[in-house]
């Protein structure tokens, strides 16, 4: 099948192909709201990942939040 392909991972097909895969890892995705030193609210991004039999943990990074509605 010719696709066009989505670098960005967020179109139907590859999502469709990922859910399998992801069902068959053992993983987290933890996200948290805190405020920093300059009041800025923010998000940190981490994920925790079982591999090689050892639970690995890993920041990605942190996103400012411009807002704070649900």
């Amino acid at each position: 099948m010719n696709r066009k392909i989505d670098s960005y991972f967020n179109s139907k097909y590859i999502q469709n192909e990922l859910l399998p895969i992801m069902s068959q890892m053992y993983f987290a995705i933890l996200v948290d709201e805190t405020k920093d030193v300059s009041k800025t609210e923010q998000l940190s991004i981490m994920v925790r990942y079982f591999y090689n039999n050892t639970i690995n943990e890993r920041f990605l990074g942190f996103v400012p939040c411009s807002l704070l509605n649900a």
